[in-house]
Protein backbone atom coordinates (compact mmCIF):
# COMPACT_ATOMS: atom_id res chain seq x y z
CA UNK A 1 0.00 0.00 0.00
CA UNK A 2 0.98 3.06 -0.86
CA UNK A 3 0.39 6.45 1.54
CA UNK A 4 0.13 9.77 -0.50
CA UNK A 5 0.29 12.66 1.95
CA UNK A 6 3.80 13.38 2.57
CA UNK A 7 5.78 16.34 0.91
CA UNK A 8 9.44 17.99 0.92
CA UNK A 9 9.71 21.67 0.27
CA UNK A 10 13.77 22.69 0.43
CA UNK A 11 14.82 25.93 0.85
CA UNK A 12 18.28 26.52 -1.32
CA UNK A 13 18.80 30.20 0.24
CA UNK A 14 18.27 29.18 3.77
CA UNK A 15 21.38 27.99 4.64
CA UNK A 16 22.09 26.38 8.08
CA UNK A 17 25.77 25.82 7.99
CA UNK A 18 28.87 24.56 6.14
CA UNK A 19 29.37 20.63 6.73
CA UNK A 20 32.75 19.93 8.36
CA UNK A 21 33.71 16.23 6.94
CA UNK A 22 34.54 15.09 10.19
CA UNK A 23 31.09 14.34 11.25
CA UNK A 24 31.72 11.15 9.29
CA UNK A 25 34.48 10.45 11.67
CA UNK A 26 35.40 7.29 13.24
CA UNK A 27 36.84 5.74 17.12
CA UNK A 28 38.90 3.35 17.43
CA UNK A 29 39.60 1.78 20.99
CA UNK A 30 42.00 -0.53 23.06
CA UNK A 31 39.48 -2.98 23.37
CA UNK A 32 39.11 -6.59 22.40
CA UNK A 33 39.30 -7.18 18.96
CA UNK A 34 39.18 -3.56 17.70
CA UNK A 35 43.26 -2.24 17.58
CA UNK A 36 44.50 -6.27 17.57
CA UNK A 37 42.04 -8.51 15.88
CA UNK A 38 40.64 -5.39 14.03
CA UNK A 39 42.77 -3.38 12.11
CA UNK A 40 45.72 -4.70 13.23
CA UNK A 41 46.65 -8.35 13.55
CA UNK A 42 50.38 -9.63 13.45
CA UNK A 43 51.14 -13.00 11.39
CA UNK A 44 47.77 -12.86 10.19
CA UNK A 45 47.60 -14.19 6.17
CA UNK A 46 44.85 -10.45 6.02
CA UNK A 47 48.02 -8.56 7.17
CA UNK A 48 51.03 -7.12 5.43
CA UNK A 49 54.85 -6.81 6.81
CA UNK A 50 53.80 -4.37 9.34
CA UNK A 51 50.72 -6.50 10.84
CA UNK A 52 47.93 -4.01 9.31
CA UNK A 53 44.95 -6.26 8.46
CA UNK A 54 44.43 -5.03 4.31
CA UNK A 55 40.72 -6.45 4.23
CA UNK A 56 40.18 -4.34 6.98
CA UNK A 57 41.85 -1.44 5.38
CA UNK A 58 40.15 -1.43 2.24
CA UNK A 59 36.80 -1.05 3.92
CA UNK A 60 37.70 1.75 5.96
CA UNK A 61 39.50 3.43 2.68
CA UNK A 62 36.53 2.94 0.85
CA UNK A 63 33.84 4.92 3.08
CA UNK A 64 36.49 7.72 2.78
CA UNK A 65 36.62 8.32 7.04
CA UNK A 66 38.03 11.90 7.42
CA UNK A 67 39.57 11.49 10.94
CA UNK A 68 39.55 9.02 13.94
CA UNK A 69 39.84 9.12 17.50
CA UNK A 70 42.13 7.36 19.74
CA UNK A 71 43.00 5.92 21.82
CA UNK A 72 39.58 5.63 23.45
CA UNK A 73 37.61 5.82 25.61
CA UNK A 74 37.67 4.76 28.51
CA UNK A 75 41.01 3.24 28.12
CA UNK A 76 42.38 6.62 27.82
CA UNK A 77 42.28 7.38 31.09
CA UNK A 78 44.65 5.07 32.25
CA UNK A 79 47.07 5.14 29.03
CA UNK A 80 50.39 6.60 29.34
CA UNK A 81 51.93 7.28 25.91
CA UNK A 82 55.44 5.76 26.83
CA UNK A 83 54.01 2.64 27.12
CA UNK A 84 53.51 2.81 23.45
CA UNK A 85 56.61 4.53 22.38
CA UNK A 86 59.57 3.77 20.62
CA UNK A 87 60.93 0.36 18.98
CA UNK A 88 58.05 -2.15 19.22
CA UNK A 89 60.62 -4.85 20.77
CA UNK A 90 61.19 -2.37 23.88
CA UNK A 91 57.51 -1.50 24.81
CA UNK A 92 56.52 -3.84 27.95
CA UNK A 93 53.12 -5.66 27.74
CA UNK A 94 50.77 -4.56 30.65
CA UNK A 95 47.40 -5.20 31.80
CA UNK A 96 44.98 -3.25 30.43
CA UNK A 97 43.73 -1.07 32.76
CA UNK A 98 40.10 -0.70 32.18
CA UNK A 99 39.71 -4.22 29.80
CA UNK A 100 39.70 -7.45 30.69
CA UNK A 101 42.76 -8.32 28.29
CA UNK A 102 46.99 -7.67 28.38
CA UNK A 103 47.79 -4.71 26.62
CA UNK A 104 50.87 -5.34 24.21
CA UNK A 105 51.61 -1.88 23.12
CA UNK A 106 52.34 -3.14 19.56
CA UNK A 107 50.09 -0.45 18.23
CA UNK A 108 51.41 3.11 19.37
CA UNK A 109 51.13 6.24 18.78
CA UNK A 110 53.10 6.31 15.26
CA UNK A 111 51.14 2.84 14.32
CA UNK A 112 48.21 4.91 14.94
CA UNK A 113 48.95 8.11 13.05
CA UNK A 114 50.81 5.62 10.34
CA UNK A 115 47.18 4.27 9.72
CA UNK A 116 45.51 7.38 9.54
CA UNK A 117 47.75 8.48 6.87
CA UNK A 118 46.87 4.98 5.11
CA UNK A 119 43.39 5.70 5.00
CA UNK A 120 43.65 9.28 4.46
CA UNK A 121 41.96 10.56 7.75
CA UNK A 122 42.92 13.18 10.20
CA UNK A 123 44.18 11.79 13.78
CA UNK A 124 42.61 13.01 16.80
CA UNK A 125 44.38 11.53 20.25
CA UNK A 126 42.67 11.68 23.34
CA UNK A 127 44.90 12.07 26.50
CA UNK A 128 43.84 10.78 29.77
CA UNK A 129 43.19 14.35 31.91
CA UNK A 130 41.99 13.22 35.27
CA UNK A 131 43.04 14.53 39.38
CA UNK A 132 44.63 10.99 39.95
CA UNK A 133 48.18 9.83 41.06
CA UNK A 134 47.42 7.46 37.66
CA UNK A 135 46.58 9.88 35.42
CA UNK A 136 49.00 11.71 33.25
CA UNK A 137 50.76 14.91 33.99
CA UNK A 138 50.19 18.58 31.84
CA UNK A 139 54.22 17.85 31.31
CA UNK A 140 53.59 14.50 30.29
CA UNK A 141 50.99 15.51 27.82
CA UNK A 142 53.02 18.47 26.57
CA UNK A 143 55.67 15.51 25.77
CA UNK A 144 53.73 13.52 23.68
CA UNK A 145 52.66 16.47 21.10
CA UNK A 146 57.03 16.69 21.18
CA UNK A 147 56.72 13.24 20.09
CA UNK A 148 54.01 13.77 17.78
CA UNK A 149 54.95 17.12 16.32
CA UNK A 150 58.73 17.92 17.29
CA UNK A 151 61.66 17.96 14.52
CA UNK A 152 64.30 17.79 17.26
CA UNK A 153 64.60 16.63 20.77
CA UNK A 154 64.34 13.49 23.14
CA UNK A 155 60.89 13.01 22.39
CA UNK A 156 61.53 13.52 18.33
CA UNK A 157 64.72 11.16 18.78
CA UNK A 158 62.44 8.08 20.58
CA UNK A 159 60.05 8.64 17.54
CA UNK A 160 63.27 8.20 15.26
CA UNK A 161 64.05 5.20 17.03
CA UNK A 162 60.25 3.26 16.43
CA UNK A 163 61.00 3.90 12.81
CA UNK A 164 59.58 7.31 12.33
CA UNK A 165 62.10 10.29 11.85
CA UNK A 166 59.63 13.13 10.43
CA UNK A 167 57.21 14.59 12.64
CA UNK A 168 53.68 13.17 13.03
CA UNK A 169 51.59 16.48 13.01
CA UNK A 170 48.77 15.74 14.98
CA UNK A 171 46.79 18.36 15.53
CA UNK A 172 43.85 17.66 17.20
CA UNK A 173 43.51 16.86 21.09
CA UNK A 174 40.73 14.92 23.32
CA UNK A 175 41.34 16.80 26.91
CA UNK A 176 40.12 13.41 28.39
CA UNK A 177 36.91 10.89 28.28
CA UNK A 178 33.67 11.52 30.10
CA UNK A 179 35.62 12.43 32.82
CA UNK A 180 32.46 13.17 34.65
CA UNK A 181 31.67 9.11 35.26
CA UNK A 182 33.01 7.37 38.05
CA UNK A 183 34.38 4.69 35.21
CA UNK A 184 36.77 6.73 34.44
CA UNK A 185 40.39 6.64 36.42
CA UNK A 186 40.49 10.37 38.10
CA UNK A 187 37.31 11.11 37.22
CA UNK A 188 35.93 14.36 38.61
CA UNK A 189 33.21 15.67 40.87
CA UNK A 190 32.36 18.77 38.82
CA UNK A 191 32.85 20.80 35.31
CA UNK A 192 34.19 23.25 37.32
CA UNK A 193 37.67 21.40 38.57
CA UNK A 194 38.19 19.63 35.47
CA UNK A 195 37.50 23.05 33.63
CA UNK A 196 41.03 24.52 35.86
CA UNK A 197 43.08 21.11 35.17
CA UNK A 198 42.33 21.27 31.27
CA UNK A 199 43.51 25.25 31.24
CA UNK A 200 47.27 23.51 32.48
CA UNK A 201 46.77 21.06 29.50
CA UNK A 202 46.07 23.50 27.31
CA UNK A 203 48.76 25.71 28.03
CA UNK A 204 51.61 22.56 28.17
CA UNK A 205 50.85 21.89 25.28
CA UNK A 206 50.49 25.04 23.57
CA UNK A 207 53.87 25.73 24.40
CA UNK A 208 55.43 23.00 21.64
CA UNK A 209 52.32 23.67 19.20
CA UNK A 210 50.46 26.99 19.44
CA UNK A 211 47.79 25.61 16.33
CA UNK A 212 46.77 22.47 18.43
CA UNK A 213 42.93 22.21 18.41
CA UNK A 214 40.69 21.10 22.02
CA UNK A 215 37.82 19.12 22.31
CA UNK A 216 36.86 19.35 26.27
CA UNK A 217 34.58 16.77 27.79
CA UNK A 218 30.71 17.16 27.90
CA UNK A 219 28.31 15.93 29.83
CA UNK A 220 26.68 12.29 29.25
CA UNK A 221 24.84 9.81 30.69
CA UNK A 222 24.43 11.79 33.76
CA UNK A 223 22.66 14.39 35.18
CA UNK A 224 23.89 17.16 35.95
CA UNK A 225 25.40 20.80 35.84
CA UNK A 226 28.53 19.39 34.19
CA UNK A 227 28.30 22.12 31.19
CA UNK A 228 27.19 24.81 32.90
CA UNK A 229 30.09 24.93 35.49
CA UNK A 230 32.26 23.86 32.93
CA UNK A 231 31.76 27.02 30.35
CA UNK A 232 31.26 29.87 33.51
CA UNK A 233 34.72 29.38 33.23
CA UNK A 234 35.40 32.60 31.03
CA UNK A 235 39.01 31.26 29.97
CA UNK A 236 37.90 27.89 29.00
CA UNK A 237 34.86 28.83 26.99
CA UNK A 238 37.70 31.37 25.36
CA UNK A 239 40.22 28.40 25.17
CA UNK A 240 38.68 24.96 23.67
CA UNK A 241 37.60 24.35 20.35
CA UNK A 242 34.74 21.70 20.94
CA UNK A 243 32.87 20.60 23.61
CA UNK A 244 31.67 16.84 23.63
CA UNK A 245 28.96 14.70 23.88
CA UNK A 246 28.16 10.35 23.94
CA UNK A 247 25.49 9.19 22.86
CA UNK A 248 24.05 5.32 23.49
CA UNK A 249 20.65 4.66 22.58
CA UNK A 250 20.81 1.03 24.74
CA UNK A 251 23.04 0.46 27.55
CA UNK A 252 22.76 -3.15 28.23
CA UNK A 253 19.98 -6.13 27.04
CA UNK A 254 23.39 -6.95 24.65
CA UNK A 255 21.36 -10.02 23.11
CA UNK A 256 18.57 -7.68 22.76
CA UNK A 257 17.41 -6.60 19.42
CA UNK A 258 16.37 -3.17 19.37
CA UNK A 259 12.69 -2.32 18.51
CA UNK A 260 12.71 -0.51 15.56
CA UNK A 261 9.86 2.39 16.29
CA UNK A 262 10.97 2.86 19.79
CA UNK A 263 15.19 3.68 18.92
CA UNK A 264 13.05 6.09 16.13
CA UNK A 265 11.62 8.05 18.34
CA UNK A 266 14.18 7.89 20.94
CA UNK A 267 15.82 10.12 18.08
CA UNK A 268 13.71 12.82 19.32
CA UNK A 269 15.24 12.79 22.51
CA UNK A 270 18.62 13.01 21.11
CA UNK A 271 17.64 15.89 19.12
CA UNK A 272 15.87 17.95 22.14
CA UNK A 273 19.72 17.29 24.01
CA UNK A 274 21.63 18.58 21.05
CA UNK A 275 19.67 21.69 20.88
CA UNK A 276 19.99 22.36 24.86
CA UNK A 277 23.51 22.12 24.84
CA UNK A 278 23.88 23.99 21.52
CA UNK A 279 21.75 26.52 23.48
CA UNK A 280 24.00 26.50 26.26
CA UNK A 281 27.17 27.24 24.21
CA UNK A 282 25.58 30.31 22.39
CA UNK A 283 24.74 31.93 25.47
CA UNK A 284 28.19 31.41 26.59
CA UNK A 285 29.72 32.69 23.47
CA UNK A 286 27.73 35.75 23.33
CA UNK A 287 28.22 36.14 27.18
CA UNK A 288 32.48 36.38 26.19
CA UNK A 289 32.22 37.90 23.14
CA UNK A 290 33.42 35.19 20.91
CA UNK A 291 32.20 35.32 17.46
CA UNK A 292 34.14 32.09 16.01
CA UNK A 293 31.10 29.41 18.12
CA UNK A 294 32.50 26.29 19.76
CA UNK A 295 31.50 23.69 18.34
CA UNK A 296 29.77 20.46 19.57
CA UNK A 297 31.34 17.43 19.01
CA UNK A 298 29.41 14.34 19.63
CA UNK A 299 32.78 11.91 19.62
CA UNK A 300 31.52 8.26 20.58
CA UNK A 301 27.82 7.71 19.15
CA UNK A 302 25.95 4.18 18.49
CA UNK A 303 22.77 2.97 18.56
CA UNK A 304 24.12 -0.06 20.71
CA UNK A 305 26.17 0.80 23.87
CA UNK A 306 29.13 -1.37 24.07
CA UNK A 307 30.82 -1.57 27.70
CA UNK A 308 30.34 -5.60 27.50
CA UNK A 309 33.27 -7.20 26.68
CA UNK A 310 31.29 -10.77 25.30
CA UNK A 311 32.94 -11.07 21.89
CA UNK A 312 30.36 -13.36 21.29
CA UNK A 313 27.48 -11.69 21.92
CA UNK A 314 28.85 -7.98 20.49
CA UNK A 315 29.47 -9.99 17.30
CA UNK A 316 25.80 -11.52 16.91
CA UNK A 317 25.24 -10.59 12.97
CA UNK A 318 21.48 -10.41 13.91
CA UNK A 319 21.88 -6.77 16.20
CA UNK A 320 23.23 -5.21 13.38
CA UNK A 321 19.74 -5.19 10.64
CA UNK A 322 18.35 -2.94 8.43
CA UNK A 323 16.38 -1.31 11.91
CA UNK A 324 20.00 -0.23 12.95
CA UNK A 325 21.09 1.63 9.22
CA UNK A 326 17.52 3.03 9.91
CA UNK A 327 18.71 4.52 13.40
CA UNK A 328 22.08 5.56 12.05
CA UNK A 329 20.69 7.41 9.08
CA UNK A 330 18.35 9.26 11.48
CA UNK A 331 21.32 10.33 13.33
CA UNK A 332 23.18 11.53 10.55
CA UNK A 333 20.77 13.56 9.31
CA UNK A 334 20.13 15.01 12.79
CA UNK A 335 23.76 16.52 12.33
CA UNK A 336 23.37 17.35 9.34
CA UNK A 337 20.53 19.56 10.12
CA UNK A 338 23.09 21.23 13.06
CA UNK A 339 25.82 21.60 10.58
CA UNK A 340 26.32 25.35 12.22
CA UNK A 341 26.75 24.33 15.65
CA UNK A 342 28.33 20.20 15.19
CA UNK A 343 31.07 19.76 13.35
CA UNK A 344 32.60 15.97 14.56
CA UNK A 345 30.48 13.00 15.10
CA UNK A 346 32.60 9.97 15.44
CA UNK A 347 30.90 6.41 15.15
CA UNK A 348 32.03 4.18 17.76
CA UNK A 349 33.74 2.08 16.93
CA UNK A 350 34.83 1.51 13.52
CA UNK A 351 35.22 -1.82 13.53
CA UNK A 352 34.41 -5.39 15.81
CA UNK A 353 32.71 -5.10 19.03
CA UNK A 354 29.28 -2.56 17.66
CA UNK A 355 31.61 -1.48 14.55
CA UNK A 356 30.48 -0.77 11.15
CA UNK A 357 32.70 -4.05 10.24
CA UNK A 358 33.38 -7.52 11.71
CA UNK A 359 36.67 -8.60 11.15
CA UNK A 360 37.55 -12.27 12.02
CA UNK A 361 40.24 -14.79 10.72
CA UNK A 362 37.21 -15.77 7.85
CA UNK A 363 38.02 -11.83 6.70
CA UNK A 364 35.37 -9.13 7.11
CA UNK A 365 31.70 -8.61 7.22
CA UNK A 366 30.26 -5.02 6.04
CA UNK A 367 27.41 -4.51 8.75
CA UNK A 368 24.11 -2.57 7.58
CA UNK A 369 25.16 0.97 8.95
CA UNK A 370 28.36 0.50 6.82
CA UNK A 371 26.53 1.25 3.60
CA UNK A 372 24.81 4.35 4.92
CA UNK A 373 28.40 6.06 5.94
CA UNK A 374 29.17 4.73 2.25
CA UNK A 375 26.01 6.34 0.73
CA UNK A 376 26.59 9.57 2.78
CA UNK A 377 30.28 10.69 2.29
CA UNK A 378 28.68 12.50 -0.53
CA UNK A 379 27.69 15.30 1.65
CA UNK A 380 30.79 16.03 3.01
CA UNK A 381 32.16 19.56 2.18
CA UNK A 382 28.50 20.90 1.25
CA UNK A 383 26.07 23.49 2.52
CA UNK A 384 23.11 21.97 4.40
CA UNK A 385 19.99 23.93 3.61
CA UNK A 386 16.72 23.96 5.07
CA UNK A 387 13.79 21.26 4.51
CA UNK A 388 9.94 21.88 5.20
CA UNK A 389 8.79 18.08 5.49
CA UNK A 390 5.15 16.49 5.86
CA UNK A 391 4.31 13.23 6.19
CA UNK A 392 2.04 10.57 7.97
CA UNK A 393 3.12 10.36 11.93
CA UNK A 394 4.71 6.93 13.39
CA UNK A 395 1.95 5.13 15.36
CA UNK A 396 1.02 6.68 18.04
CA UNK A 397 3.42 9.69 18.40
CA UNK A 398 4.03 13.41 16.62
CA UNK A 399 7.45 11.70 14.62
CA UNK A 400 6.90 11.52 11.11
CA UNK A 401 7.33 8.79 8.88
CA UNK A 402 9.90 11.12 6.40
CA UNK A 403 13.23 12.00 7.70
CA UNK A 404 15.15 14.21 5.74
CA UNK A 405 18.08 16.20 5.47
CA UNK A 406 18.94 18.30 2.31
CA UNK A 407 22.75 18.69 0.53
CA UNK A 408 23.25 21.61 -1.70
CA UNK A 409 27.13 20.43 -2.93
CA UNK A 410 27.48 23.86 -5.54
CA UNK A 411 25.15 25.42 -7.79
CA UNK A 412 24.77 22.75 -9.67
CA UNK A 413 24.23 19.78 -7.29
CA UNK A 414 21.87 18.98 -4.47
CA UNK A 415 21.28 15.81 -2.38
CA UNK A 416 18.65 14.52 -0.69
CA UNK A 417 19.02 12.27 2.30
CA UNK A 418 15.45 10.18 3.18
CA UNK A 419 15.16 7.84 5.93
CA UNK A 420 11.25 6.47 5.17
CA UNK A 421 10.89 4.94 8.99
CA UNK A 422 7.10 3.51 8.04
CA UNK A 423 6.78 0.17 7.22
CA UNK A 424 4.97 1.26 4.42
CA UNK A 425 5.65 2.98 0.86
CA UNK A 426 5.02 6.66 0.80
CA UNK A 427 4.46 8.45 -2.18
CA UNK A 428 6.06 12.12 -1.99
CA UNK A 429 5.83 15.57 -3.45
CA UNK A 430 9.01 17.06 -3.71
CA UNK A 431 9.84 20.99 -4.43
CA UNK A 432 13.06 22.81 -4.89
CA UNK A 433 12.30 26.59 -6.55
CA UNK A 434 14.63 27.71 -8.80
CA UNK A 435 16.75 24.67 -9.13
CA UNK A 436 15.66 23.38 -12.81
CA UNK A 437 16.36 19.71 -12.35
CA UNK A 438 17.96 18.03 -15.63
CA UNK A 439 19.69 15.26 -14.49
CA UNK A 440 19.17 13.20 -11.37
CA UNK A 441 20.60 9.48 -9.87
CA UNK A 442 19.90 8.03 -6.82
CA UNK A 443 21.17 5.18 -4.42
CA UNK A 444 18.52 3.03 -2.27
CA UNK A 445 19.61 0.74 0.94
CA UNK A 446 16.24 -1.34 1.99
CA UNK A 447 15.65 -5.19 2.31
CA UNK A 448 12.60 -7.41 2.91
CA UNK A 449 12.54 -6.59 6.75
CA UNK A 450 13.56 -3.83 8.81
CA UNK A 451 15.00 -7.60 10.46
CA UNK A 452 17.03 -8.15 7.86
CA UNK A 453 21.01 -8.26 8.34
CA UNK A 454 23.76 -9.52 6.61
CA UNK A 455 26.23 -12.42 7.52
CA UNK A 456 29.38 -14.05 6.34
CA UNK A 457 26.93 -16.56 4.32
CA UNK A 458 25.11 -13.83 3.39
CA UNK A 459 26.43 -10.73 3.26
CA UNK A 460 24.54 -9.47 0.30
CA UNK A 461 21.19 -8.77 2.53
CA UNK A 462 21.07 -5.23 3.14
CA UNK A 463 23.84 -3.18 0.16
CA UNK A 464 22.45 -0.38 -2.00
CA UNK A 465 21.41 -0.27 -4.99
CA UNK A 466 21.01 1.97 -7.72
CA UNK A 467 17.04 3.68 -7.54
CA UNK A 468 15.35 4.21 -11.11
CA UNK A 469 15.04 7.95 -10.89
CA UNK A 470 13.59 10.25 -13.87
CA UNK A 471 13.57 13.56 -12.53
CA UNK A 472 12.79 17.00 -13.98
CA UNK A 473 11.82 20.66 -13.49
CA UNK A 474 11.63 22.38 -9.90
CA UNK A 475 8.56 19.58 -8.67
CA UNK A 476 8.60 16.19 -8.83
CA UNK A 477 6.71 12.90 -7.02
CA UNK A 478 8.72 9.87 -6.02
CA UNK A 479 7.91 7.20 -3.99
CA UNK A 480 10.43 6.02 -1.26
CA UNK A 481 9.75 2.57 -0.33
CA UNK A 482 8.89 1.41 3.54
CA UNK A 483 11.91 1.33 5.80
CA UNK A 484 14.39 3.10 3.11
CA UNK A 485 17.09 5.17 3.30
CA UNK A 486 17.44 6.87 0.06
CA UNK A 487 20.36 9.22 -1.06
CA UNK A 488 19.18 11.62 -4.47
CA UNK A 489 21.44 13.42 -6.95
CA UNK A 490 19.78 16.07 -8.45
CA UNK A 491 21.68 18.27 -11.09
CA UNK A 492 20.49 21.05 -12.90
Amino acid sequence: MVNAESSISINLDNIIGKINPFILGQFIEHFPRQIYGGIYEEGSTHSDSKGFRLDVELAVKNLAVPLLRWPGGNYTSGYHWKWGAGPKEERIPRKNPHWDEVETHRFGTTEFVEYCHRIGAEPLICVGVGCSEKNPTPEEAAAWVRYCNSTKGPEAELRAKAGYPEPLNVKWWGLGNECFGPWQIGYYQNGEDYGKDILKFIKAMKKTDESLKFVAVGEAFIKGKWNEKLLSNDEVARKIDTLSWHHYFQIGDYEERIEHIKATLGLRKVERKLDQIIALIQDTCDRIGRSDLIQLAVDEWNEYGWEEVNIEKNALPELYDLAHALYTAGFLNIILRRAKNISMANYSPIVNTRGLIFADPRGTLLRSSYYVYQMYKTCAGGVSVSSEVNSPKLEESNALSLDVASVKVDDKRVFLYVVNRALQDLSCKVNIPDFNIKSSSGTILTAESVRSYNSFENPDIVIPKALKVNISGENFNFIFPKHSISVLKLEN
